[in-house]
């Protein structure tokens, strides 16, 4: 297997074992869930599916030390041959190989917060299921970062007008 960084993982799917086969009732299963599993579904038929999703969300299985990441992503295809490999109503099921041993991973529809294909150039991102630090990440501004150039650039600076308005001149 080989990691990087520490929230990408790739497994040897070819190298798996059978695992439990529980089902959620229709009933159970919220909107949302419901057009995550769609969007899979097309995405599957295509190919190759990369599933992002918060691993300390309940329920989800997943080896302990993935468990305490704020995100993690797994590709999933028929292609791998998993024999247990399924998607229900209640998530993504399949026992995926990992340096440690086999390990049959489970990923609720809720603990999903993106789903994409580089088949088909498309991807879905729900923000309400956003893991906390991500949503962070992405509301919180960036410091600006200060370009590096071989180029003489010219400076510009700012001029306050008698008016106080402000005009940016070049220097």
């Amino acid at each position: 297997m080989q990691e990087t960084p520490d929230n990408l993982v790739s497994v040897d799917f070819a190298n798996s074992r059978r695992g439990s086969k529980e089902t959620v009732p229709d009933a159970e299963i919220s909107n949302s869930a419901r057009q995550k599993q769609q969007i899979f579904e097309e995405f599957l038929s295509s190919g190759i599916v990369l599933v992002a999703f918060d691993p300390r969300t309940p329920n989800t299985e997943v080896p302990s030390r993935f468990k305490t990441l704020s995100d993690l992503r797994l590709n999933f295809s028929y292609a791998y041959g998993i024999d247990d490999f399924r998607h229900d109503q209640g998530g993504i099921r399949a026992t995926l190989m990992f340096p440690e041993g086999y390990f049959c991973c489970f990923v609720p529809w809720d603990a999903i917060f993106s789903i994409q294909s580089e088949l088909l150039q498309k991807g879905s991102l729900w923000p309400d299921a956003l893991p906390e630090e991500l949503k962070v990440a992405i509301e919180s501004p960036k410091a600006p970062t200060k370009a590096v150039s071989k180029t003489k650039r010219a400076h510009l600076t700012l001029v306050k007008n008698s008016d106080d308005e402000s005009t940016i001149t070049d220097k």
